[in-house]
């Protein structure tokens, strides 16, 4: 399995780069990823895949909170996407192409691929296209077993996450798949060589088995000192937004 690299714990991640929307600076917009890497901050995205199967960083299913619009991402073409203004700014929908050219090695990046519904490949494939040709520190996560359990057969070095949290937090329901899902049972589809769990659910054992058998454990999404202390005392390494760590 490979390992998870040392820098992944070495600096805290800014959820969805540094933004912050009262001062015109979206998530996930360019704005926001420069803003974490003048910082010195790891930088956390989101990925979805375009109707014409390009890989968008962009967190939602749909258009209307992000860019006020109609419309599914998977349903759109990249050009529309690129042209979406987001919150009513100047910036637009980047691809994951742009936002490592923009990146260029400069800080390590932590992809999560939004492969929650819907066949898993177009996103994966769309995204591995991209990053085979990018030369900067970065991993790949999903709450989906299966996603990583593609880069685990398709590019198995690359460094791979299990996103997890209990349940009932994500509003989800409690069927044996939640409640497997939850206790990281499906480590042997993704095969993961870090946990990425919600702040919220610590101390809980799953995460803490994982860690203590070796596992990195990184939190999200830290945004108050008593997150930050609850994270100091469970983990390895932070995601945050809301304050600078």
């Amino acid at each position: 399995m490979t390992p998870a690299p040392p820098w992944l714990l070495e600096r805290p991640f800014a959820h969805r780069g540094l933004h912050n929307a009262e001062r015109g600076v979206p998530e996930n917009s360019r704005a926001a990823f420069r803003a974490a890497m003048e910082r010195g901050y790891g930088i956390e995205l989101d990925l979805q895949v375009s109707g014409d199967g390009i890989a968008m960083v962009f967190h939602d299913e749909d258009l209307q909170r992000l860019a006020g619009e109609s419309g599914l991402v998977r349903e759109t073409t990249a050009e529309r996407l690129g042209r979406c203004r987001l919150l009513g700014t100047e910036e637009t929908i980047p691809t994951l192409a742009e936002v490592l050219d923009l990146v260029a090695g400069c800080t390590p990046l932590m992809l999560e691929l939004k492969s929650e519904t819907g066949d898993i490949g177009p996103l994966e494939a769309a995204t591995w296209s991209v990053l085979k040709r990018y030369h900067g520190p970065y991993v790949v996560k999903s709450f989906n077993p299966y996603s990583m359990g593609w880069f685990a057969s398709h590019a198995p070095r690359v460094p791979r996450g299990q996103v997890a949290a209990r349940a009932e937090d994500r509003g989800q329901g409690t069927t044996a798949q939640d409640i497997a899902l939850e206790r990281l049972q499906y480590r042997h589809v993704s095969r993961p060589c870090f946990i990425s769990y919600n702040v919220h659910d610590l101390p809980f054992w799953a995460p803490l088995r994982a860690r203590r058998q070796g596992l990195p454990l990184l939190v999200w999404t830290v945004r108050t000192e008593a997150d930050r202390r609850t994270a100091a005392t469970y983990a390895d390494n932070i995601v945050f937004e809301g304050f600078t760590p």
